[in-house]
């Protein structure tokens, strides 16, 4: 939960440049700008299935801040790029051409950014 509520104050701070608001805000701004494509709580045992998870838009949340960097993903957030050529869920997006398989990157959403 220390780690979401990093998020939410990073999301607060990103979305109004001042984290003085409190947590609290900032877990509102993480919940409305971030919950719609991004897991932030762990599923119940009986949800954690895998239509739940070929459901979702983007990658789970709920186990962020073990390695992210915060003056990396303030940066990210507000101008984000391709990390993976095909998306999280890259299988989503692979086509067969003549030459094999490739990753078709006109289907693959492009993450909002985050401004002030």
């Amino acid at each position: 939960m220390k780690r979401l509520l990093t998020f939410a104050m990073l999301s607060l701070f990103i979305h109004s440049g001042s984290v003085f608001a409190g947590p609290e805000q900032g877990w509102k701004v993480f919940k409305s700008r971030c919950a719609d494509c991004h897991a932030i709580e762990a599923p119940a045992a009986d949800k954690m299935d895998l239509e739940r998870i070929w459901k979702r838009k983007g990658p789970d949340l709920y186990h962020a801040g073990d390695k992210f960097q915060p003056e990396w993903l303030r940066e990210w957030l507000q101008n984000p790029s391709e990390l993976r050529p095909g998306g999280v869920f890259y299988s989503r997006h692979v086509v067969n051409g003549p030459e094999g398989d490739s990753i078709d990157s006109a289907s693959i959403p492009k993450h909002p950014s985050v401004t002030h």
